[in-house]
């Protein structure tokens, strides 16, 4: 097991009943009792979901939220299952973003020139930092429906195998005085965010049918483009491992 994968499974606080029932978490338990840089940091995530775990408990649950998750579960036929531990981990992943407060876009950017290598350059450095979604929820046609309605975002495809994950959320990013579509999914336990604008907007769009792939950094991107829009996705995972699902 690699490392990155490791701190994912382990990222979502101390073991709890059923954990060591899955062989994935036990591997991921005995590397981080074997490297002492991995055990630290372990230390420092259990500390930091104590410390969210003692701010969410602040905040009051919303009166309609019960009538929110059924409404959400009616819009898809699609039964995905995941581990328990998959979906402990994202929901620390993104308690500590919430938690982090809403990260400020860098205005500077506006009016600067647009183009499919500062998009990419843009959109892999907002995602480094702590954001926030518009929606949270597992089911796509819940995120189409809030972009269509919130944004007006209507005609895109995404990727089949892609959406045959599970989603996370969706949002749209400001960006050169541009709006950005953003749809985050789970893929093989892996973050996969798919970021979609009109392809009128960008004057160097990929070809139709090609795929442009680039590693920036830590961020495998992967850019394409049809009649209409221009896609990117990006991943910390492997460029390998995006290309699986595009």
């Amino acid at each position: 097991m690699d490392e990155q994968r490791a701190r994912f499974l382990l990222q979502a606080g101390p073991p709890r009943a059923g954990d060591q029932a899955d062989p994935a978490f036990a591997e991921a338990q005995a590397q981080a009792a074997a490297d002492p840089n991995l055990a630290a940091w372990v230390a420092h995530q259990q500390e930091l979901t104590a410390a969210v775990s003692a701010k969410l408990k602040e905040i009051p649950v919303p009166a309609n939220l019960r009538e929110y998750i059924l409404a959400g579960g009616a819009v898809s036929e699609r039964r995905t299952v995941h581990s328990r531990r998959t979906w402990l981990a994202l929901a620390a992943g993104f308690a500590v973003l919430l938690a982090a407060g809403w990260w400020q876009w860098n205005s500077s950017s506006a009016g600067k020139p647009a183009n499919l290598a500062s998009l990419r350059a843009d959109m892999t450095t907002f995602l480094s930092g702590p954001f926030q979604l518009e929606l949270y929820s597992p089911f796509l046609p819940a995120l189409r429906g809030h972009l269509a309605e919130r944004h007006q975002f209507i005609n895109y495809e995404v990727p089949a195998k892609l959406a045959a994950g599970a989603g996370v959320g969706c949002r749209t990013v400001p960006w050169r005085d541009r709006q950005v579509m953003l749809i985050c999914f789970t893929a093989d336990h892996q973050l996969v965010h798919l970021m979609i604008l009109p392809r009128s907007q960008l004057p160097d769009a990929p070809a139709p049918g090609q795929i442009v792939s680039k590693q920036l950094g830590e961020w495998a991107t992967a850019s394409w483009a049809d009649g209409q829009n221009v896609y990117l996705a990006s991943t910390l995972a492997s460029a390998e491992f995006l290309k699986g699902f595009l």
